[in-house]
């Protein structure tokens, strides 16, 4: 079951449609980490790192 999407993510449709596409554990590392994005590309860069370490 996904999360709730986090208020960084709700500003804009395109940075919520990517949160939402990506793998529930980088979700919910980000979800449990309680960072704070600011951009789709910070998001980005940060979900990529993620990956690679998850």
């Amino acid at each position: 079951m996904m999360q709730q999407l986090p208020e960084w993510c709700r500003k804009d449709e395109e940075t919520a449609a990517y949160f939402s596409s990506l793998p529930p554990q980088v979700q919910n590392f980000l979800l449990d980490s309680g960072v704070e994005i600011d951009t789709l590309g910070e998001l980005m860069q940060t979900a990529e790192h993620l990956k690679g370490m998850l």
